[in-house]
């Protein structure tokens, strides 16, 4: 299961033509070239504990 199929809980394997294109896109060089290129961004968190702070701990008296 790709990283994406996980984050958004879904099972390729349900969709047998949806994975083979999957799999045909990520052996590409192209695109192994293009998921190095982005690691530090994708391997860390989307909101860190600071942005919670500012996102949800706001009160309208803020």
């Amino acid at each position: 299961m790709s990283g994406y199929s996980k984050r958004q809980l879904q099972n390729l394997n349900d969709f047998p033509h949806l994975k083979a294109w999957f799999d045909r896109m990520h052996s590409r060089p192209a695109v192994i070239a293009a998921y190095g290129k982005g690691k530090p961004w994708t391997s860390r968190p989307a909101v860190t504990e600071e942005g919670k702070k500012l996102l949800f701990g706001q009160t309208a008296l803020a």
